[in-house]
């Protein structure tokens, strides 16, 4: 799904949540992005996260929670932009021996021209209790347009002294159309935690393919994309990140900024 940023009328919500919740089932959020020299470029997006068990809030940084538990969920989301409307529906479920699955659905809805699917799976295991590795096919059905996809994820964890840690996330995949273009995308990032409140992160997701607009379709970059973050958590239930982004060949910046709370 397409990132899930927040409005700021969240704002008072965020600050006024109890700081001494030890577990949540229900993760939501809301948010903006735009970017700096586009025309219609604003989205707002809605999210939710529903957990099947409780997740504890004292298994890692607040970050990363849900990840750290091995918790299965489902999840929902959209985006609005004046161009295009997204809905989404997804799950993972964590099965005896840690063996993972899961499975999602998008319907992006242009204002012109037809609707698009994109079907996913994916299946995996975690390798020990912070690292993940997982596969995965997915299928952009968008009328006589076809593309299918195959990728590999991998997620760590590394703790380091004290409440200091560092989150290690690596993708790769290929695109291959009906048409004859090919996508390779190779992705990687790096979120340090200074504590288990604060982050700040940086990303890489380089780009190789002559079709720009199917490449921004699948992944929401056009071209090589170096990003940049940072998330605090103002106690376990209530956080605010924000992101900038910039695409080579594209002149100004993307930006974003989500809030989230659970409950």
């Amino acid at each position: 799904m397409k990132t899930m940023l927040f409005p700021l009328s969240l704002s008072a919500l965020m600050l006024a949540a109890p700081s001494f919740a030890d577990s949540y089932q229900t993760e939501v959020s809301a948010g903006y992005s735009d970017h700096s020299t586009f025309d219609n470029a604003d989205v707002w997006g809605l999210g939710v996260r529903q957990y099947l068990t409780p997740v504890s809030t004292d298994n890692g940084p607040f970050e990363l929670n849900g990840f750290l538990s091995h918790a299965s969920y489902l999840e929902a989301g959209a985006s609005f932009n004046d161009n295009v409307d997204t809905l989404g529906l997804g799950g993972r479920f964590i099965a005896t021996g840690d063996w993972v699955l899961g499975a999602s659905y998008q319907n992006i809805d242009p204002d012109q021209g037809k609707s698009a699917d994109l079907y996913r799976i994916e299946a995996g295991r975690y390798l020990n209790d912070s690292t993940l590795l997982t596969g995965y096919y997915s299928r952009l059905d968008w009328g006589n347009f076809d593309a299918d996809t195959l990728g590999a994820r991998v997620e760590h964890y590394l703790p380091l002294a004290g409440q200091t840690g560092l989150h290690l996330q690596g993708d790769i995949s290929n695109t291959d159309a009906d048409q004859g273009d090919d996508v390779f995308v190779l992705a990687a990032s790096g979120d340090y935690f200074f504590n288990r409140q604060l982050s700040a992160g940086l990303g890489v997701t380089l780009v190789d393919s002559d079709n720009e607009a199917l490449a921004y379709g699948l992944n929401d970059v056009s071209a090589n994309t170096y990003s940049a973050n940072a998330s605090y958590w103002f106690n376990p239930r209530a956080n605010v990140k924000m992101d900038v982004s910039k695409t080579e060949g594209v002149t100004g910046m993307g930006w974003g900024i989500k809030g989230s709370y659970r409950f």
